[in-house]
């Protein structure tokens, strides 16, 4: 009786073992399908994260960044750009004499960069820089795209300024040329060195107080002393027009090596402050 009760207990136990190394071995076929499985998805959403990248390396390159950056400037900005070459037309029509249309292209070097500020100026006068440094192109690669753009459409205007006058009012070019370039070129460096140190706040009314300051300079200064805007003082505004390109570039640079040097170079809570 006790051997019938040993057998039975011995092949229960034997039963109750087969079940036990059968069950883990399912258990571990199961895990080792699912580890394959996760495997393979895992090489799958790498190649697929992979392509998506590539994809957007391709897609958008900085060039075509800077023209898109076209889409975001006011639509005003176009249309008194147009506006000023419409007048530079006028001017090269009915101009009386030289110093009036010397005055003229004074006037339309100044307002070009006046148009162009709220562009320019964007990222500091609505406080979206800190929201640009977390994007792909951040806010250095949007300063740098918009003064490309602007300079594109602001050398657009200049030029055919330039070419009206002459053409329709018989002035010399180069004359020309510098009597449009000084006034810009001494307003976009005024306003580039204020867009680096003003504060969001009072940023727009400083350089456009600093430009009109020009303009009105720039336009006053032909009735006051009219000889040097004659042929024989025209090295003396070459000059001062290549002094004030000079000093563009320097503070286009240093306004970009500001963006570049973080937010709290680019956008400081002091006003007027080197």
């Amino acid at each position: 009786m006790c051997d019938q009760k040993c057998s039975v207990s011995s092949r229960s136990l034997e039963q109750r073992l087969q079940n036990h190394y059968a069950r883990t071995r399912v258990a571990d076929a199961q895990d080792e399908e699912c580890k394959s499985m996760l495997a393979a998805l895992m090489v799958k959403e790498a190649h697929c994260a992979e392509n998506a990248s590539i994809a957007s390396d391709t897609t958008l390159s900085f060039a075509g960044f800077v023209a898109a950056q076209a889409r975001f400037i006011p639509w005003w900005t176009w249309v008194a750009q147009g506006m000023l070459i419409t007048f530079a037309f006028m001017l090269g029509l009915f101009s009386a004499s030289a110093p009036a249309a010397a005055a003229g292209s004074s006037f339309i070097g100044a307002a070009t960069v006046l148009v162009g500020l709220p562009g320019i100026l964007s990222s500091k006068s609505f406080g979206t820089a800190e929201l640009e440094y977390a994007c792909r192109f951040d806010c250095t690669s949007v300063v740098t795209a918009r003064l490309i753009a602007l300079g594109c459409s602001d050398a657009l205007v200049l030029g055919c300024a330039a070419l009206c006058m002459p053409l329709l009012a018989h002035l010399p070019f180069v004359e020309n040329m510098i009597h449009l370039c000084f006034p810009f070129f001494l307003s976009t460096s005024g306003c580039l060195a204020i867009a680096r140190r003003a504060t969001s706040v009072n940023i727009l009314p400083a350089a456009a107080g600093w430009t009109l300051f020009v303009m009105m300079f720039s336009c006053a200064f032909t009735g006051v002393v009219p000889t040097l805007y004659g042929s024989i003082s025209i090295l003396m505004w070459a000059l001062a027009s290549f002094v004030a390109a000079v000093w563009t570039i320097r503070e286009a640079y240093l306004l970009m090596r500001a963006a570049a040097q973080g937010l709290d170079v680019l956008c400081p809570n002091w006003t007027f402050s080197r």
